[in-house]
Formats: structure tokens, C-alpha cells, sequence
């Protein structure tokens, strides 16, 4: 925090765990932080939480990128859009359903990269979930899942996946940065970092909320999910934040669902990523 009010940069590129952890500070102390004109986290996923602290802390030339070290970054969402857009003059990105036959608007992201000409990558999959919309013949996408995360297992055999989970806990503005770690079947842990906004008197009630909501969500009532807040979510070995970790190997019963859609060739028109699809 220090060196970046002393060198006031205009542009700032770190880890997004380590630009969460001072802004969390500066909002805690009530401290002074420059703000660049633009910032771009790396290496892990943004969220609406996460998203909402930062642009609070560094301002709003918040740019989203995502990437990989194998590709640089390809997808780019600007500030002020909605919308993550194709950085088409160096790279095709194309979403392909979740068993690579066929082209998707929701689906698997495949990359290939046109500056790399030693050792091209070609047709790149890197397993990482878009859901996208064309207009005029170029993409845009709304939202991007990363590969890492695991799923929830059931005992049936299917599955609960990361965007039903945050279908709940990232329209909670107290919340910053979760966990789930399924320990058992029925035993989920959530592990949370509080706003520091937010007084530590309301965060039973927090709790209260997550429950209905969640237990409303998995429609099983033998699921107890226990409720831990911490200053900091443990990261993974190698630097990046798993939202869901399963302990549990899949059940024997039935195959996990996929995230991704298989909606063939569909197109949507409209002016923005809330456009309808038209099939």
C-alpha cells in the first residue's frame, strides 16, 4: 500500500488475491490508497463481490481479463461495459458444447491464439466455461467460469455446480470472498469473509438468510452446512481461490450434469449481453 502512494501509478497489474487483501485493509482502517487510472487483476476469477470492493478501493478503471499463461489474454471486459469482448485482431475464440461437437453460445471456450507463430497453439481448450451472444458476426460474453472449481456431489448422482452457488451468496453485498468445502455428503462447510462495511452484529443473520436459501436451492433436507467466517480465505498450492472444493468422489448413480448448453448455432440480436436468444 505504501509503494503504490508513493509511485501513484497509472496503471496497476497484480494477483487479484493480493489487490483483494489491501482493499479489504484500506476499508477496515479507514486508510488512504491512490487510485490508478486503470488496475487489472490476474489469476483469479472476478465476482460481483469481489468486483463491487475493488472498484471501491481502486476506483472504476477496473479492466476484467481473462486469459491464460499459454495465451495471454483474450476475453477483456472494459470498464463501464456489461460485457466481456473478443480481442479478435489477435485471437479466435470460439464455445463449443461440453463434448467438442459442435459450436455453443454456453459452453467450453476454445482458443487460438494468431501472433503465436514458433509454436502455434491451435484450437486451444482450456476447459474454462463462457457464456457468450454473437452480433454482426463477432462475440461478446457475459460471464466466464473458470475450470477450477469442483461440484457438489449427491448421493443420486448428480450434481449441484458453482452457478447455482453463486446465484445466492454473490447477491449478499456483506459477503466479499467465499468457500464451500463439501467434507461428506451431507456435512457443508461455508467459509466467508465479511464486508468491512458490515458489523459483525449482523452476521447471524447472514447465516439465517444462507440457510433458507441454500438448503432451499439443494432440496435436501438431511444437508448440514456449517457457517465460518474469517479475515481470509486460505488459497490453494498454487496461488488461486477454489469457490467449491468436493471431498466426495462421485456417486454411483447417474453422470454430473455440465454447465455448458448445447444450443447449436444460435445467434442473438439485440444491443447488449441482456438481449433474448433467437434460435
Amino acid at each position: 500500500m505504501d509503494e503504490i502512494n508513493a509511485y501513484k501509478p497509472d496503471y496497476l497489474y497484480n494477483h487479484k488475491n493480493l489487490l483483494m487483501r489491501i482493499a479489504k485493509y484500506v476499508k477496515e482502517n479507514d486508510l488512504y490508497l491512490h487510485k490508478p487510472a486503470f488496475y487489472t487483476p490476474f489469476g483469479e476469477m472476478l465476482d460481483d463481490p469481489s468486483r463491487a470492493l475493488l472498484t471501491d478501493v481502486f476506483g472504476p478503471g477496473l479492466i476484467d481479463a481473462y486469459g491464460m499463461g499459454e495465451t495471454g489474454s483474450c476475453v477483456v471486459r472494459i470498464p463501464g461495459k456489461k460485457y466481456y469482448q473478443v480481442n479478435s485482431d489477435l485471437f479466435v475464440v470460439n464455445v463449443y458444447n461440453q463434448d467438442l461437437t459442435g459450436p455453443a453460445l454456453k459452453g467450453m471456450m476454445v482458443i487460438t491464439p494468431l501472433y503465436k507463430t514458433e509454436l502455434p497453439l491451435i484450437n486451444y481448450t482450456s476447459y474454462d466455461q463462457a457464456d457468450s451472444y454473437m452480433k454482426k458476426g463477432l462475440r461478446f460474453v457475459r460471464g466466464v467460469q473458470g475450470r477450477m472449481n469442483d461440484v457438489i456431489h449427491h448421493r443420486d448422482g448428480s450434481v449441484t455446480e458453482w452457478g447455482n452457488i453463486s446465484g445466492i451468496v454473490n447477491y449478499i453485498p456483506e459477503i466479499i470472498s467465499y468457500r464451500l468445502v463439501q467434507e461428506t455428503y451431507e456435512d457443508l462447510t461455508l467459509m466467508m469473509v465479511r464486508n468491512p462495511d458490515t458489523p459483525v452484529e449482523k452476521q447471524e443473520e447472514i447465516e439465517k438468510v444462507l440457510d433458507e436459501k441454500l438448503k432451499a436451492m439443494f432440496r435436501d433436507p438431511s444437508i448440514r452446512i456449517t457457517y465460518e467466517w474469517l479475515d481470509e480465505i486460505p488459497v490453494d498450492p498454487n496461488g488461486k481461490l477454489r469457490v467449491i472444493i468436493s471431498k466426495v468422489k462421485p456417486g454411483a448413480i447417474g453422470e454430473p450434469e455440465h454447465a455448458g448448453e448445447d444450443v447449436g448455432s444460435a445467434q442473438i440480436e439485440g444491443n447488449d449481453c441482456g438481449a433474448e436468444a433467437t434460435v
